[in-house]
């Protein structure tokens, strides 16, 4: 059975280049909306490009499926970078089971690619073959405060890349859980292909925050005081004057100028990452920070989305 679309509908012009970041809401069977109504979306990016270089492509967010396992967990890698004993493929796993909460942005099938692919599965083809289970992006929470031995191996990377023992005790206190007045956080898990704009966000995010109301609503473990969201952040490396920090992923300067708690990391050499380039010639270190945002802003992060990348 193919995995239920969602309200996220969009059709971009982007360069044929698909490379990922790792180097650089509706209801489950919700209708998807047409990308008239959603609106079309241009990647400015590649305004230098020539127009044969581009190519237009419509992108959907879905409910996680096992097809999507290897995306997934590519994602994962990506996001992972510092040393670490995590088992990505239990994550990926647990992330895809969990279908309450998350999305994963995939390449919309035209209604013939649909029909052809129902004919498939009912002949007993391979599913991991469609094309839309290619995953390009990934939006989900986790719960690091339940005490499993994969929510503690991720409390233990963010405990290990912070570097000031103050940061240590604060994201300690976070995850600690249990008994009554305990504080409790879900690790925001975001991570893109770097060609899809920051428009994307807008639907993304507005999905999960109303899965995550909705999961509270039936008493599912997602009543979180805090989110946690790890984010990559490109600084120049080599002399010249510094033009300060460039996000990766752009709506997440504005969910760091929300957040309650900047934690900085360890350096990128410290797990063998080379410089990366974001634009041109001009070379970048690429760099994590550990932003904390208390729930009560998620919200507030959403207009301020919204109203910095409208569709």
């Amino acid at each position: 059975m193919a995995s239920s679309k969602k309200r996220a509908h969009l059709t971009l012009e982007t360069p044929e280049d698909t490379s990922s970041s790792e180097s650089s809401g509706g209801e489950e069977g919700e209708g998807v909306s047409s990308s008239d109504e959603m609106g079309g979306i241009q990647n400015g990016q590649g305004g230098g490009l020539a127009a044969e270089s581009e190519i237009q492509v419509e992108f959907e967010a879905r409910t996680p499926e096992s097809c999507h396992f290897h995306g997934v967990l590519r994602l994962l890698q990506g996001l992972f970078k510092y040393p670490h004993d995590i088992p990505l493929a239990q994550l990926a796993e647990t992330l895809i089971q969990q279908r309450q909460v998350g999305s994963v942005v995939t390449q919309s099938a035209d209604t013939d690619d649909e029909d052809d692919e129902e004919e498939e599965l009912a002949a007993g083809m391979n599913p991991d073959f469609s094309a839309n289970n290619d995953v390009f992006g990934l939006l989900t929470l986790f719960n690091i405060s339940d005490h499993t031995p994969l929510a503690r191996a991720v409390v233990k990377y963010l405990d290990s890349i912070a570097l000031k023992e103050s940061d240590k005790i604060f994201l300690k206190s976070l995850t600690q859980g249990g008994g009554p007045g305990a504080q409790s956080a879900g690790l925001i898990i975001s991570e893109r292909i770097v060609n899809l704009p920051s428009q994307i966000s807008v639907p993304l995010f507005e999905t999960l925050f109303s899965e995550i109301q909705k999961a509270k609503a039936r008493g599912l473990p997602f009543n979180f005081q805090h989110y946690v969201l790890i984010t990559q952040v490109l600084k120049e490396d080599g002399p010249g004057p510094a033009q300060g920090d460039h996000f990766v992923k752009v709506e997440e300067e504005i969910i760091q100028e929300h957040a309650e708690r900047v934690i900085e990391t360890m350096p990128a050499g410290y797990g063998g990452t080379k410089p990366a380039s974001l634009r041109g010639n001009d070379v970048y270190e690429p760099n994590w920070r550990i932003l904390v945002l208390a729930e009560n802003k998620s919200q507030v992060v959403m207009e301020a989305i919204k109203t910095a990348f409208p569709i």
